[in-house]
């Protein structure tokens, strides 16, 4: 078992990474009509209001109206948003089969 106090500061970047450098680059995703996910790191206190619409994803620090709330440490949601887990350590509250596109559609892609 690795000891994960400490890891939220890092793990928030890396959702940060994510949200705010990646999920942008997506210029379709495959849905009918604009959502909105918000994720609360409740260990740092970060949040993150992600629109997902028919023409990609934008992200903004903050939270707001939501479709989706996830919420847990920084490193359990870390896992969440990058595909590695399956949401059993973070608290989802809202539209689930939101949460499933985003793990079935946002992949990484180098080129």
């Amino acid at each position: 078992m690795i000891d994960r106090r400490g890891f939220g500061a890092f793990a928030s970047d890396g959702i940060d990474i994510l949200l705010a450098a990646f999920a942008p680059r997506a210029t379709e995703f495959p849905i009918v009509s604009t959502k909105a996910m918000v994720v609360h790191a409740t260990d740092t206190n970060d949040h993150w209001r992600v629109t997902i619409g028919p023409e990609g994803i934008t992200t903004v620090r903050g939270d707001g109206p939501a479709d989706v709330t996830l919420t847990g440490d920084a490193s359990d949601l870390y896992l969440a948003v990058w595909n590695r887990g399956d949401d059993s350590s973070i608290t989802v509250n809202g539209d689930r089969e939101l949460l499933a596109k985003w793990h079935g559609n946002h992949r990484i892609r180098w080129s």
